[in-house]
């Protein structure tokens, strides 16, 4: 076997392939994972097991090794065996290495804080043979009581001293010494890393996927996020730059018989985009439409507006290249795909709350409103408080 310094993390990914499949926040749920060990200073190599070919493909697009279990046959995996030691001493004999120390990483845990992999396999390396280090988060009730179920029918309370904890699946590690002892027992000897249960929603059920999703858009800088990473909002802010359609309008349009149209506006992001001005920060609209709609309800909120702009990422370079503004201090605002080229051009891209899915995933930020009902409003406040 080859001597391997650093930690050997393990992703297993052979249940829910349709749930790590499915895309959270624009990207499938297995990319977060993949990404918090790919980011960790202290993991060298990182395997996932799999028998999905589309699950096998997103990991080798992430540069990772799999193993795919269907030719595995020795492992028994199809019996439904889940024994840690066995599965990691299985992984290391098929790849002949030896790790300092084994992650196990479960991917139904997407919530990871930057350095958690880290601090782990550090913390793991640390302990002497028979230890191991896992992720953990309170188990709390309002009235401070916790209850148990006996049959289906009747609560019993919990008599336990202290507070309970529940293991999340954010991360596990412990020393290969420890994986390959004969007296190994998971439930002994535990250093815990505790996790606020936050971090840990339930994702087979509706509320928990919803809460993730929330919690990816507005707390980037806190979690490994699967995309780009986010920046946050300059603290000095020149120019805000905004779409039209589906940014101050809500996307929809009405048309007479005779070809005019209608849009619905938000009276409140005039009233914000007036709030800025005062701040000293101008807003701009480039829009593709060449509309006498878009001009009418810009000149009545007192800004400019560059119509028919196809070419907005052109448009943009120029506007700030004109004004000698720096790109840094320019917000750009939008909810489609055509706003995207903007995205690199300024110091924080934000789209709104009901922003196309290629948007979401490209942008900095993404607002709690939707488009025509107070994103502007939201973004100018944002934007006012950082001064």
């Amino acid at each position: 076997m080859v001597e391997m310094s650093g930690a050997l993390a393990i992703i297993p990914a052979w249940s829910n392939p349709d749930l790590l499949k499915r895309s959270l926040a624009g990207h499938p749920l297995i990319a977060y994972t993949l990404a918090a060990s790919q980011r960790a200073a202290a993991v060298s190599m990182t395997v996932v097991l799999t028998q999905d070919e589309a699950i096998m493909r997103l990991a080798n697009g992430a540069g990772v090794k799999v193993l795919p279990l269907a030719a595995q046959s020795q492992w028994s995996l199809a019996s439904g065996s889940t024994d840690l030691p066995w599965i990691t001493r299985a992984v290391i004999q098929a790849l002949s290495i030896q790790p300092d120390v084994v992650v196990w990483l479960d991917p139904l845990a997407p919530l990871r804080p930057k350095n958690l992999v880290d601090q782990a396999a550090s913390q793991a390396a640390l302990q002497p043979a028979g230890r191991l280090v896992q992720t953990v988060a309170p188990l709390n009730s309002p009235d401070g009581k916790l209850w148990a179920m006996r049959g289906k029918t009747q609560l019993e309370p919990v008599e336990e001293q202290g507070f309970l904890f529940a293991q999340t699946g954010h991360v596990l590690a412990v020393r290969l010494e420890s994986i390959l002892s004969e007296h190994w027992n998971e439930t002994a000897h535990t250093i815990p890393l505790v996790l606020e249960p936050a971090l840990s929603p339930d994702l087979h059920q509706p509320a928990g996927w919803q809460w993730t999703e929330w919690t990816i858009h507005h707390a980037l800088q806190d979690i490994v996020y699967a995309g780009h990473t986010p920046r946050a909002l300059p603290e000095k802010t020149e120019l805000l730059v905004l779409d039209f359609d589906g940014v101050l309008t809500d996307n929809r349009v009405w048309v007479d018989e005779e070809g005019h149209e209608q849009i619905s506006a938000y009276r409140s992001d005039s009233l914000g985009l007036i709030y800025l001005r005062q701040a000293g920060i101008e807003a701009i609209v480039l829009s593709m439409e060449t509309n006498p709609v878009v001009a009418a309800r810009c000149r009545k909120m007192k800004i400019l507006v560059l119509q028919g702009i196809n070419d907005k990422a052109t448009a943009l370079r120029n506007l700030i290249q004109e004004r000698h503004l720096d790109p840094a201090c320019t917000v750009y605002l939008g909810n489609d795909m055509n706003d995207v080229p903007c995205f690199p051009l300024v110091g924080c891209a934000v789209v709104v709350a009901d922003a196309e899915a290629g948007a979401l995933r490209q942008a900095d930020l993404v607002l709690t409103r939707r488009g025509g009902y107070g994103a502007v409003r939201e973004l100018c406040e944002r934007l006012i408080e950082k001064k």
